[in-house]
């Protein structure tokens, strides 16, 4: 399996509009911050938002950003084949309800259980999280 890891920290190499390329940001510093190896638009036959490695366990988790649930379908399809794991984040709890009931019909139940959704308020460090809502005028 050839596995093409690429410096793509810089932004300017993600995908996307700014949204998603936020997202991405903040998915792959949480996932560094965890000590693993994470890298926005590492390629695995495709490219992945933010394809992460643990050294520790040996896989490999697919993390994807969704605004909608245009593509979210394909992309699962591709990454349960190639990744341990893979993650569905959205901004949109709506999104990610829509995405799971979706996946919930069309995937096997070995594939359904390789996805977690999460909301990429998960992803920020509390104190990040606080100071962004502090600032929000009400």
């Amino acid at each position: 399996m050839l596995i093409i890891w690429l410096d793509a920290s810089l932004q300017a190499m993600a995908k996307g509009g700014p949204e998603h390329r936020n997202a991405q940001g903040i998915m792959r510093d949480y996932y560094k911050s965890m000590g693993k190896i994470a890298v926005i638009e590492g390629f695995l036959g495709k490219h992945i938002d933010v394809l992460v490695y643990d050294l520790t366990t040996r896989t490999m988790t697919a993390v994807e950003y969704q605004t909608s649930k245009a593509n979210a379908l394909r992309n699962i399809f591709h990454d349960c084949r190639v990744c341990d794991e893979v993650v569905i984040v959205s901004s949109s709890q709506r999104v990610l309800d829509g995405i799971r009931a979706d996946a919930k019909k069309v995937f096997s139940s070995a594939e359904f259980e390789k996805l977690s959704f999460r909301l990429l308020k998960e992803f920020v460090p509390q104190k990040l999280e606080e100071k962004t809502a502090a600032s929000m005028p009400e």
